[in-house]
């Protein structure tokens, strides 16, 4: 599921940049609409990425940076999402 988002939340960015909003047909509204069916439930989303993180960390590091690239104006490049460095690689408890 994770591995898909990426190629899906594409092809509804592209339907945005290039359909006036007032001109929308029904089947150009069919790729947000189905977006959002499949993916609306984030609790399914975590899970797999917790599944993911134990199993093969480094594909949902390939997941996260491609899908930040996709989103990036809608808060990557707005600095919405920062992402610290720590020295040690550790992430402090408290």
């Amino acid at each position: 599921m994770i591995q898909q988002i990426t190629r899906r939340l594409q092809e509804v960015n592209t339907l945005l940049a290039t359909c006036r909003q007032d001109r929308i047909t029904f089947e150009q509204a069919l790729p947000p609409s189905l977006f959002y069916r499949d993916y609306h439930d984030t609790n399914s989303l975590v899970k797999e990425a917790g599944n993911l993180a134990r199993e093969n960390p480094a594909r949902l590091l390939e997941c996260s940076i491609s899908l930040l690239s996709e989103t990036d104006g809608c808060g990557a490049a707005s600095g919405i999402f920062h992402f610290p460095s720590f020295g040690s690689g550790q992430i402090p408890l408290a």
